[in-house]
């Protein structure tokens, strides 16, 4: 089913969080971003290709607040299981996590598994022209946040 809505964590210069809302701009998304720079430049980059859902959001994933996502992406923030932690407050029911893996992303997901007590559902593991593979899962969501200590 098509996503309700998106929290691009680390949008930094935008991708893929600002990419996704030129694609989409009926799409709720919230653009999070821990550096002031990055998110003054977000905030520029959104409003140049409103109208849009997007939404940008400067401080700590952690701090926020709002609707519960059904998908987060992250571009270079950490492993799956860090994500999780750091989103699950946010999370919806069943929540997708899709980011850029290098060659460890099935140890990654073994890792989450063994946190979650569940299996990921692999949605898409796809070679990148570059460098890296584009891979989603589909995981429980609102489940109760574990210290990330």
């Amino acid at each position: 089913p098509a996503p309700r809505r998106l929290l691009d964590l680390g949008s930094g210069a935008g991708l893929p969080g600002v990419a996704l809302a030129v694609a989409f701009p009926a799409l709720p998304i919230e653009l999070v971003e821990r550096r002031r720079k990055r998110g003054a430049f977000l905030r520029l980059a959104v409003a140049a290709i409103a109208p849009s859902g997007a939404e940008v959001r400067v401080g700590d994933v952690r701090a926020t607040a709002g609707d519960p996502v059904d998908v987060v992406t992250a571009q270079a923030v950490g492993t799956f299981l860090d994500v999780y932690r750091l989103t699950c407050h946010r999370h919806a029911p069943a929540v997708v996590l899709m980011a850029r893996k290098g060659p460890a992303w099935r140890a990654e997901l073994d890792r989450l598994a063994a946190e979650l007590e569940a299996a990921p559902e692999v949605l898409v593991a796809r070679a990148l022209p570059h460098r890296g593979r584009l891979v989603a899962v589909r995981v429980q969501g609102g489940v109760a946040c574990r210290s990330s200590a």
